[in-house]
């Protein structure tokens, strides 16, 4: 059973120091215009934080795992095809500047969920001590750094909102997913207090049936296949986790949490942009990654 994090989370604008430095690296390797709040909850464990990262920077800027992560989203997409639609845009009336904020927030997640399940999926492996990742010996593709032009800003709603019906809603998501602090594109779509109500409703008997249920259980599986995958070795050594944690059993636990929280995710966030897009165009990338003119040697950062 899963446990509870005894850690507080980091989030973004409070970080200093090191804590600064790694999550300006982060947005910018994973493209992104916020830090995911799996990184801000590691890095409630002080130096873990840095140990996970520099497992995982010399995958994160390949092509390799660009394209590992597009297939996960496409399959995503697939996965979704036979499962009830919610069509929430047609119960809730937006104005125009907000159905294309809420459109673009969507696309923003689109993009960044897949991303996240592999390298959540790389860690949770190697912390139980499996052998992840390849030994590349040739020069590797890399991936231009920094959040693509045409994203939106990662904007979130409080943490702990004023509204009471949000208050009580991130209280029972918080509960229900075992997770430090809301998912974020939970507290993305709270800034439209209407959407997000409509979407928990809509979603709720989709969530449940065997055909989500498959789903996610598939994903995951192709996250673990892809994060085995990758070019580079995901090493962290039990020793050196037990060296900057106390409870490697918590840490696990938080992990294996965010691994089913993020395959979940991707599956919700290609069923709500069902109201505008189809399955199969959903199967894209949102934000197409162009390559950088150097490229990064075997072992090494160019």
């Amino acid at each position: 059973m899963a446990i509870f994090n005894k850690t507080k989370p980091i989030p973004e604008q409070e970080s200093a120091g090191e804590t600064e430095r790694i999550y300006y690296e982060i947005r910018q390797t994973l493209r992104s215009t916020g830090v995911p709040q799996l990184f801000c909850s590691w890095a409630g464990y002080g130096k873990f934080l840095p140990l996970v990262w520099s497992a995982l920077r010399p995958n994160a800027e390949t092509r390799l795992y660009e394209e590992a992560s597009d297939r996960l989203r496409a399959e995503g997409a697939r996965l979704i095809k036979p499962m009830e639609k919610p069509d929430v845009s047609a119960r809730v009336r937006l104005g125009e500047s907000q159905t294309y904020h809420l459109r673009a927030s969507l696309d923003l997640y689109h993009y960044l969920y897949p991303k996240l399940l592999v390298l959540t999926s790389a860690v949770q492996r190697a912390l139980a001590g499996e052998r992840i990742g390849k030994e590349e010996n040739r020069e590797l593709e890399r991936i231009e750094r920094g959040a693509p032009a045409g994203m939106i800003a990662m904007e979130l709603a409080p943490e702990e909102p004023q509204d009471p019906r949000l208050r009580a809603l991130f209280e029972e998501i918080k509960k229900t997913s075992k997770l430090p602090s809301v998912v974020m594109e939970i507290r993305t779509l709270a800034l439209w207090p209407d959407y997000l109500f409509e979407a928990r409703k809509r979603l709720m008997p989709i969530i449940v049936g065997p055909e989500y249920k498959q789903a996610e259980e598939r994903l995951k599986q192709t996250a673990r296949k892809e994060a085995g995958n990758l070019p580079y070795p995901v090493s962290i050594p039990r020793e050196e986790v037990k060296g900057v944690v106390p409870d490697v059993g918590e840490i696990t636990a938080l992990t294996s949490d965010f691994e089913r929280a993020y395959a979940r995710c991707i599956l919700n966030i290609a069923l709500l942009q069902c109201d505008w897009r189809d399955p199969d165009a959903l199967a894209s990338s949102p934000f197409p990654a162009p390559s950088r003119r150097q490229v990064v040697a075997a072992g090494g950062m160019a």
